[in-house]
């Protein structure tokens, strides 16, 4: 699910706080049964890298009452706003922000993190914490709606290296579980924005021999803002990228982007 919402484009900040106006926004995209929105702060990739981080640093998982839980989840439905004894799973992790910025760009400095690099993670992972999904689905003829956030920090700390404690939403610790998708750091760390959230989308179609997708609609998927041409242009030079590393073994935009639309070809490795 995560994989594939533009809940992270590939755009400066500025335009992500242009897309990501105030209020409830209608994620585009064509994965999601055309019911999901979020409200809170704008996110782009860099956004992505920090809650990827997270969850390879996520260590433990613990069971138990949600509302007795170490960050008590006080309700679990939008529609029920009483506590809950339901048993659910979640995932936690406890690290400083070092070690957050270490796991995301995989070796420290020799000098350590400096104060800014550590100061806008931080940021980061406040904006994160602000983020709001919105699901509307029909369940037995009616209306649904639910509310997560991805995950709930107790307080935060204004100290430069400071400790961290996360606990990820049951919702989102059952999407680890169930809808596992691979991502590889060592390829998404070469990787420009466009290539990291094309690399994220390619990596949740693996299941594919050959995966084919209209250009338009990839980049409506990623959120990527800019002529096709344009991003056809960028796209090429990291899926060479994929190709070397051997995440893909072949790739081919063709089409005029005129009376043929554009279109993405995906050969996935051991595939035929």
């Amino acid at each position: 699910m995560l994989m594939r919402l533009p809940l992270f484009p590939p755009v400066t900040r500025e335009t992500a706080i242009e897309m990501f106006k105030r209020g409830w926004v209608k994620l585009q995209s064509s994965w999601d049964g055309g019911g999901v929105y979020r409200s809170g702060p704008a996110l782009n990739i860099y956004d992505e890298d920090t809650l990827l981080g997270l969850m390879i640093l996520r260590s433990r998982r613990l069971t138990g009452p949600a509302d007795q839980l170490p960050t008590v989840l006080r309700c679990l439905d939008t529609q029920d706003t009483t506590p809950t004894a339901e048993r659910v799973n979640v995932d936690i992790v406890l690290f400083t922000l070092s070690q957050l910025e270490t796991a995301i760009h995989g070796d420290a400095p020799p000098q350590g993190w400096g104060e800014r690099a550590l100061a806008r993670r931080c940021e980061s992972i406040e904006d994160l914490d602000g983020l709001q999904l919105r699901f509307d689905k029909e369940q037995d003829g009616a209306g649904y709606q639910r509310v997560i956030s991805l995950f709930d920090i107790p307080e935060f700390s204004k100290e430069q290296d400071a400790c961290y404690y996360v606990q990820f939403h049951p919702l989102v610790s059952r999407w680890l579980e169930n809808y596992y998708t691979f991502i590889s750091f060592s390829l998404r760390r070469r990787l420009s924005d466009l290539g990291k959230a094309l690399h994220r989308f390619l990596a949740s179609q693996r299941s594919n021999s050959v995966y084919r997708i209209g250009a338009s609609e990839l980049y409506e998927a990623i959120g990527a803002q800019a002529p096709v041409w344009k991003l056809n242009q960028n796209a090429r030079k990291q899926l060479m990228i994929m190709q070397q590393e051997g995440f893909i073994t072949s790739f081919l935009i063709d089409g005029t982007g005129r009376s043929n639309p554009f279109v993405l070809h995906i050969v996935f490795p051991g595939k035929t």
